[in-house]
């Protein structure tokens, strides 16, 4: 069954959260048979997202909290000189394990610095969830996000993306994320 939540944003914008994966019983034999150019994947959701997050800043209204100016800025300064790091092999590595998309490691050495780890499964998922998950992460890695303040920067985000359909990821009820969209909403 599928499950799905849909908000009108004004007349002509709606965006449909839903809790719909591609799921796999083998999710490395599916990564090899894809036929598809990762690096150049990675790269034109990092411009997608880069994008977003600029449509962001310039309609900003928030002077505070997660939405904060300056906080933007960093998310969107990280999203310009992010690195990604997969497995070539399509084989779990590091965090990585059936149930998780990516992971940043929060040590400010010039190795991790900006560096999003991809993991199997989100290589085999949409579009829009790929570059939804990479505006989480580079939250993280931009103003040092906590898991719900990734969530609420992702989803706020997402408002000004042409995507009809994103994730709605496990954070929303731990996080209140359901709340803070509605709040969004009646701002608009």
């Amino acid at each position: 069954m599928k499950l799905c939540y849909f908000f009108i944003l004004n007349s002509a914008i709606g965006i449909e959260f839903t809790n719909n994966l591609y799921t796999s019983e083998n999710p490395t034999e599916d990564f090899q048979a894809l036929n598809i150019d990762i690096e150049e994947r990675l790269e034109q959701a990092r411009l997608e997202a880069e994008r977003i997050v600029a449509l962001l800043a310039a309609d900003n209204t928030y002077r505070a909290g997660i939405l904060h100016q300056q906080n933007i800025e960093k998310t969107y300064k990280t999203l310009q000189k992010l690195r990604f790091t997969w497995s070539k092999t399509g084989k779990p590595f590091g965090q990585c394990d059936p149930n998780t998309f990516t992971y940043v490691i929060k040590l400010h050495t010039k190795e991790h610095r900006n560096n999003i780890f991809i993991c199997p499964i989100l290589l085999l998922q949409t579009f829009s969830i790929l570059t939804q998950i990479i505006i989480h992460e580079a939250a993280h890695l931009g103003f040092e996000a906590s898991e719900c303040q990734a969530t609420a920067f992702e989803v706020l985000s997402l408002h000004y993306s042409s995507f009809n359909e994103v994730y709605k990821t496990p954070y929303w009820k731990r996080c209140g994320t359901e709340r803070l969209n509605q709040h969004f909403l009646n701002r608009i």
